[in-house]
């Protein structure tokens, strides 16, 4: 599939903001958003050393 600027622009854009609820790990909340782990963590500047805090704000990649 031959993607335009203006997908693969649509594809970075498109996000939605997820708040970390208590027990939520990276693998649950990308499992429940269908994403992968690695997507949330790289839109987010995550590395897997960056604790997971109750109340935190993440922008999760959101599939069209």
């Amino acid at each position: 599939v031959d993607m335009t600027p203006d997908d693969a622009a649509m594809s970075v854009d498109t996000v939605r903001d997820y708040i970390v609820y208590p027990g939520d790990t990276l693998d649950s909340i990308a499992r429940d958003n269908g994403v992968s782990k690695s997507e949330i963590m790289r839109l987010n500047n995550l590395t897997d050393d960056t604790p997971l805090k109750e109340g935190r704000h993440l922008r999760i990649p959101v599939s069209e």
